[in-house]
């Protein structure tokens, strides 16, 4: 092998599979939620992700999902993407559904608080538990630090 060809290949830029850092093109968002890659779909980050739940219900249905549309995870699960589980609402539905959740006996199972940051609670990984989110927040920083 000669320099030159040394050179270029030290400089190759690896995506996707060819990556030794892959995962098998998913990964879960912040807020909880199954990533795929789902390269040129209308609803794709910049790096071609798109919400699991999305794809699922789009390929139900046999069209793409509107703006103004929501996909609900009827169990709370996030991860939870059976067509089973998943209902599509409307922008006003779902905010009512979303709203009419009772959050008065949620108790953090890391700190034992019964107040969340914003009212924004996280599913433990026992799917009857809660999560504040100042605890989420520790907890998803300390896995991705390799700790589990």
């Amino acid at each position: 092998m000669t320099e030159e060809t040394a050179k270029r290949q030290s400089k190759r830029v690896y995506v996707g599979a060819q990556n030794p850092h892959w995962k098998g093109g998913t990964r879960i968002h912040d807020k909880g939620y199954r990533l795929v890659t789902a390269k040129g779909h209308p609803r794709a980050d910049r790096y071609g992700y798109v919400f699991e739940h999305i794809l699922v219900m789009e390929k139900h249905i046999g069209r793409f999902i509107a703006r103004y549309e929501h996909v609900h995870h009827i169990n709370g699960n996030k991860l939870d993407n059976r067509i089973e589980n998943l209902q599509l609402l409307l922008d006003g539905e779902h905010s009512v559904l979303s709203n009419a959740i009772d959050m008065s006996n949620r108790q953090c199972v890391d700190c034992g608080a019964k107040e969340s940051y914003n009212r924004n609670w996280h599913r433990a990984e026992n799917n009857n538990q809660w999560r504040c989110h100042s605890c989420y927040q520790k907890k998803k920083k300390q896995n991705n630090s390799g700790f589990s």
